[in-house]
């Protein structure tokens, strides 16, 4: 018999032998995979719940959870048709959000977006490949979330 009964890192739950009616243990497993394999979220550091979600709708649950969120700061919030599933992913997990498109990290103090860096300026004609190049780099991390625009 395993020590616990999720798994080490994302609390998925395991079957366990001799378990009556494995397929709703094995059904909430692939519930949780479903919204962590490429987790994309409504919105980040939201503190209650929305109004009417959509089954797979994911939120970034913010520090002060209210209503049916309470207790699960800084969490994924996932809504499925049996109501709220979260998960507390771990230090370093990314997630996007498909609003802004961006890349949010899972940092120890809560969920942290990309800086934005500035564009490079002045200098003289000399360096404009060299400024050309950096230019080019940084509308690319922006464009694929890395980066926030300015």
């Amino acid at each position: 018999m395993p020590d616990s009964l999720t798994t080490a890192r994302l609390a998925l739950p395991l079957l366990v032998a001799g378990q009556a009616q494995k397929e709703i243990t094995h059904n909430e497993a692939l519930t949780l995979i479903d919204a962590l394999l490429f987790p994309v979220a409504e919105s980040v550091e939201q503190n209650a719940p929305p109004a009417a979600p959509a089954p797979g709708q994911c939120w970034l649950v913010g520090a002060a959870p209210t209503g049916l969120w309470t207790g699960n700061a800084h969490a994924l919030a996932l809504w499925t048709s049996a109501g709220w599933r979260f998960a507390t992913l771990p230090q370093g997990s990314r997630v996007a959000v498909g609003s802004s498109r961006t890349l949010w990290n899972r940092g120890a103090t809560g969920w942290q977006s990309a800086t934005s860096i500035a564009l490079p300026t002045g200098g003289t004609t000399i360096d404009s490949e060299c400024r050309a190049a950096v230019t080019a780099l940084v509308q690319v991390l922006r464009v694929t979330g890395i980066i926030v625009d300015t």
